[in-house]
């Protein structure tokens, strides 16, 4: 089994966030990323980042299928630190019992559930239609 563990990546010009989760997480861990992720969330808005722009891109290709408890309270972090972002895409892994946690988890119309990094770039960085198309 994998170590819990996580990863943030933000790329201030691109505003740009790539999250990677992986293992089996425990309460510790679930602390941690919350202190985490709420400092990383005032370095973005202290940088004046505070409309729809930013995009997230969540690697989910080595995060375990969550106990309840934990799954619940991940789900209760998405719409604090997603706020900032118009687009989220999240990279799955083919576990279905998975699919179903994070789409139960993560329902929004600007999230996106992808196979690959590239394929989950593209989508967060296309342009939207224009009225003429």
């Amino acid at each position: 089994m994998m170590t819990p563990s996580y990863n943030f990546d933000y790329d201030a010009r691109r505003r740009l966030l790539k999250l990677t989760l992986s293992g089996m997480w425990d309460r510790a861990t679930l602390s941690a990323f919350q202190r985490e992720a709420a400092a990383l969330l005032n370095r973005v808005e202290n940088a004046g980042h505070t409309d729809l722009g930013g995009r997230i891109l969540i690697d989910l290709t080595d995060f375990a299928v969550q106990s309840q408890d934990i799954a619940d309270d991940v789900s209760t972090l998405i719409p604090t630190y997603a706020i900032r972002a118009g687009r989220i895409a999240v990279i799955r892994s083919q576990s279905a019992l998975q699919k179903m946690q994070m789409r139960r988890l993560l329902s929004s119309t600007k999230l996106c559930f992808v196979t690959s990094e590239a394929e989950g770039l593209a989508w967060l960085f296309e342009e939207a239609p224009t009225a003429a198309e």
